[in-house]
């Protein structure tokens, strides 16, 4: 038992290990970019270092989340969508479009969403809806608890100033796709993980 609670807590760091090596690769790679302004915004500008890598590493995480995740008939490359043009947005495409394999499309409305395999839904997009569609094969990341009460399948919250997944695995069932060990040690379960930090708190 020992040896494998062992096991499971290397296996947590490697993941984690390799999600942070992509940020700072990412982090190295937008430098540039962010002294000579072509990511040009206020917001962006005026944020403060933690939430200048909360947007940034919740964008390494959508985009990682392919790896974790099996689809019924695996693709040989994903398409990434949106609904709204967030930092996290933002930040998702210039990582998709730095890569051949994979595509990136910024959706208008939610019912555009069954041309994709994994859709990350804004916090000012979510608040417009009722509920967030589970289809077949589809992966729905958004930000909050919110996002996980109106059907949807991952969230991102910042949680003791670190971005963790949170997995809401009935929603994921429902789709049909299937989520890796590998994440799912790294993330917490809704409801039962929220509603334990609630009662500690």
């Amino acid at each position: 038992m020992q040896n494998l609670r062992l096991d499971k807590i290397v296996l947590k760091k490697q993941t984690l290990r390799q999600i942070l090596a992509d940020f700072k690769t990412y982090i190295r790679l937008s430098a540039r970019l962010l002294l000579v302004g072509c990511i040009s915004s206020i917001g962006l500008v005026q944020a403060n270092t933690m939430q200048v890598a909360d947007f940034k590493l919740s964008a390494v995480y959508i985009y990682r989340f392919g790896q974790f995740i099996q689809w019924s008939s695996q693709p040989s490359s994903l398409v990434y969508c949106s609904l709204g043009t967030d930092s996290v947005a933002k930040t998702l495409s210039q990582l998709i479009n730095s890569n051949d394999h994979h595509s990136f499309i910024s959706l208008a409305h939610i019912n555009q969403i069954e041309q994709c395999h994994i859709v990350y839904i804004s916090p000012q997009k979510e608040s417009e809806i009722t509920q967030v569609p589970i289809k077949p094969q589809i992966l729905t990341v958004g930000i909050g608890t919110s996002f996980l009460r109106k059907g949807g399948m991952i969230t991102l919250q910042s949680i003791n100033q670190k971005v963790r997944p949170i997995i809401g695995l009935e929603h994921v069932s429902q789709s049909g796709i299937q989520i890796s060990s590998k994440l799912l040690q790294i993330a917490l379960l809704y409801p039962q993980d929220i509603i334990e930090m609630s009662e500690e708190d």
